[in-house]
């Protein structure tokens, strides 16, 4: 997370409520290929992933999952 210019801490689990178009207007920067990652997982004995990235929201009120 970064506060007023300083990077305070990760969010793990981010989880956000709220209309999509309001997260996605607030999206002004997403990092490039060099930083994503592919996080896998099972479900229902299959193995599931996700190609993500690190992105920059404005605007955008973020807390944490359980």
């Amino acid at each position: 997370m970064i506060e007023n210019g300083v990077l305070t801490h990760l969010v793990k689990a981010p989880l956000f409520r709220g209309q999509r178009v309001a997260f996605w207007h607030g999206c002004d920067a997403v990092a490039s290929a060099a930083h994503q990652e592919t996080l896998g997982f099972f479900r229902r004995g299959a193995a599931r992933g996700a190609l993500v990235s690190p992105l920059r929201l404005r605007g955008v009120r973020v807390g944490e999952g359980q």
